[in-house]
């Protein structure tokens, strides 16, 4: 990045579209049942934060999380050591409101995504 300020559109923007392929990618790791500590920070972190979401004052982010967190569960991809919530290191790879943009974006989408998915394969 250069030394100018970046337009607060055009960064909103960009997290939304890497919010979009984040959860293209996760969709992936999932359905190839990829165990969570082989997946690379920038996928684990947000599904993390998002499983974490269970105790949310938002009881809709709550439910889908809890949701999510028991579909992982099930799947084995997720055990109980898993899901807490993650601190983002200091020398992360990715900003913290990035991982908050993906994380909101997995808990709204990615269970629909995971089932059009599995769906199209069946219908292959």
């Amino acid at each position: 990045m250069t030394g100018h300020s970046v337009h607060p559109r055009t960064l909103h923007e960009q997290r939304l579209l890497d919010s979009d392929l984040c959860l293209r990618e996760v969709t992936r790791l999932i359905l190839a049942r990829t165990p969570l500590s082989r997946w690379p920070e920038t996928l684990r972190l947000p599904l993390e934060r998002a499983i974490s979401s269970c105790s949310s004052e938002n009881r809709i982010s709550a439910y889908r999380a809890d949701a999510l967190r028991r579909y992982l569960a099930r799947t084995g991809i997720l055990n109980e050591n898993d899901h807490v919530m993650p601190m983002i290191p200091e020398d992360a790879i990715i900003d913290s409101s990035t991982v908050e943009y993906a994380k909101d974006r997995l808990l709204a989408d990615l269970l629909p995504a995971i089932a059009r998915e599995k769906a199209r394969e069946r219908r292959a």
